[in-house]
């Protein structure tokens, strides 16, 4: 899809077209590293927070 963002906290859509396998391959190999994890954990590592404006 050209016009998805990755998170709330972002303007721009990713530059890459494999965005998706690269996120993917992130999520499994931090599964793989650090055994059992939430996802609680994983939404602090990969979220960003929302731009609410001033």
């Amino acid at each position: 899809a050209k016009n998805v963002k990755t998170g709330v906290h972002k303007e721009l859509p990713p530059i890459n077209d494999d965005w998706w396998y690269i996120r993917c391959a992130a999520v499994l190999r931090k599964i793989y590293t650090d055994g059992p994890i939430g996802t609680e954990r994983l939404r602090s590592v990969y979220g960003g927070k929302k731009d609410n404006g001033s």
